[in-house]
């Protein structure tokens, strides 16, 4: 077949071809405008960086209390919440309109206003998979007011985990005056037996001594009774959310970052460097 024999489609289509050779020939031959639209693009986007305010971001973490006998089963004992519960508790609107309402009190009050700051959209929590931790995170136009949120936000967590350990406490605290009140009402008993048993006759010491082994016995299940009630007041069976690490303030500033506007305006410079690269060519080709 000769070359006249070609059908045109071939022809055009071995033509309309993009080698590899052609890529980097092009870039060749527009590497100077691609790299300066480029360059200039990063230095926009570094620039544009200053037109923003600033954020810090800051982090804490917290450890979930424990309750002794709390259904709420948690890694290392039942808790006074669960962690996911808590997380949940942070993320709700009237939380967050609390914590931010006292880090800002101008604008206390102001629902709308409140709902638009950095402090109140910012404020977050997960919890740290297989532990009884979680972290908050918040952010703040100031390294200050970041801090200030999170020291608002673990002291409310720890004021209302605090009331819900005092409601688990009141049972066993009740049970424990019970029984501290029926030990009381035993020792008095104990001592009337061993008295009358000291002075009785042989028929009456016999019944009265049957009766003070009684009590001792039922003063043995007292005391083993209010053994195990007190241990779940113990402070190490029961104890308030805490503060595991102190509030963490990043040096520099989270939002906006000048590497991400940077390296965002350099691809950005290049895509449009390429573009006048390829409408510089189409010129050329079309004279």
């Amino acid at each position: 077949m000769t070359n006249e024999e070609i059908p045109n489609d071939m022809v055009r289509n071995d033509v309309d071809e993009i080698t590899f050779a052609d890529v980097l020939g092009f870039i060749r031959d527009n590497l100077a405008v691609i790299a300066g639209v480029a360059v200039v693009g990063a230095a926009i986007g570094i620039g544009s960086t200053f037109a923003f305010h600033k954020q810090w971001e800051g982090k804490v973490t917290l450890q979930i209390g424990r309750a002794a006998g709390s259904p709420v089963a948690g890694p290392d004992g039942p808790l006074i919440e669960s962690i996911q519960q808590t997380v949940g508790r942070v993320q709700l609107s009237t939380f967050r309109d609390k914590v931010t309402s006292e880090v800002m009190p101008q604008l206390q009050g102001n629902v709308e206003e409140l709902r638009k700051t950095v402090a109140w959209n910012a404020l977050k929590a997960r919890p740290i998979q297989g532990t009884a931790y979680m972290e908050i995170s918040a952010r703040g136009t100031s390294p200050e007011q970041a801090e200030q949120v999170l020291t608002v936000a673990t002291h409310r967590i720890e004021t209302e985990h605090a009331a819900i350990l005092e409601r688990a406490r009141a049972l066993p605290k009740q049970q424990l005056s019970v029984i501290d009140a029926a030990i009381e009402s035993n020792t008095k008993a104990q001592e009337e037996l061993s008295a009358a048993l000291a002075h009785s006759k042989n028929t009456d010491s016999v019944i009265a001594l049957g009766a003070l082994q009684n009590s001792r016995t039922e003063r043995a299940t007292l005391n083993d009774s209010r053994y195990r009630v007190s241990q779940l007041l113990a402070p190490d069976q029961s104890y308030n959310t805490r503060v595991v690490s102190e509030v963490q303030i990043g040096q520099n500033a989270a939002f906006p970052r000048k590497l991400y506007f940077g390296g965002a305006g350099l691809v950005l410079g290049a895509i449009v460097g390429v573009l006048i690269g390829l409408a510089r060519k189409s010129r050329v080709q079309s004279t």
